[in-house]
C-alpha cells in the first residue's frame, strides 16, 4: 500500500493522541489536508494496524456531535 505523505505527516503530527487513542486530531487532520479519499486511506491503515475500529467510530461520533453542537442545524 502506498501511504500519501501528507498521512503520513499527519500521523507523526499527532502520534501522543494516538499513545492515547484519541484518534479525533489526526482524523480530523487528514479530513483537511486530503478530504475523504484520505479518510478512506488511514481507516484502512487503522484495521490493517489493527486499532480497535470502536475508537474509529467514537472519533467520528464525537467530530459529528461537536460540529452539530457548534452550528445552526441543531436550532430547527
Amino acid at each position: 500500500m502506498n501511504i500519501d505523505d501528507k498521512i503520513v505527516e499527519a500521523i507523526r503530527n499527532n502520534q501522543e493522541d494516538l499513545k492515547n487513542n484519541d484518534l479525533v486530531s489526526i482524523i480530523l487532520e487528514v479530513y483537511l489536508r486530503c478530504g475523504t479519499k484520505g479518510i478512506g486511506e488511514l481507516k484502512e491503515l487503522f484495521i490493517d494496524a489493527e486499532i480497535d475500529m470502536k475508537l474509529y467510530n467514537n472519533a467520528i461520533e464525537k467530530i459529528i456531535k461537536d460540529f452539530l453542537k457548534n452550528s445552526d442545524l441543531l436550532d430547527t
